[in-house]
């Protein structure tokens, strides 16, 4: 359990009671779930990005699985301007 908080990878489940009409963030990565009403946002590690080699394919995988909507957001970083 403490492997897993300590790699940074922070992950926050939200349902959405009302139709959200928005463009996903810049430099973020948005999968549409459809008609679900369970989004996902995922916060990537410090030093990473939306598809990095951890957060890529979970929220792929969840997307694919179980419907729903998934959204990776760039976090501010050294590495980015």
């Amino acid at each position: 359990m403490r492997r897993l908080i300590s790699t940074g990878l922070v992950i926050f489940v939200t349902m959405f009671s009302l139709p959200v009409f928005a463009d996903a963030p810049t430099d973020s990565a948005y999968l549409d779930g459809g008609t679900s009403k369970i989004g996902l946002i995922l916060c990537h590690g410090r030093g990473a990005y939306p598809t990095w080699k951890v957060v890529d394919p979970l929220r792929k995988k969840i997307n694919e699985r179980l419907g729903y909507h998934t959204l990776s957001l760039q976090m501010p970083n050294d590495e980015k301007n």
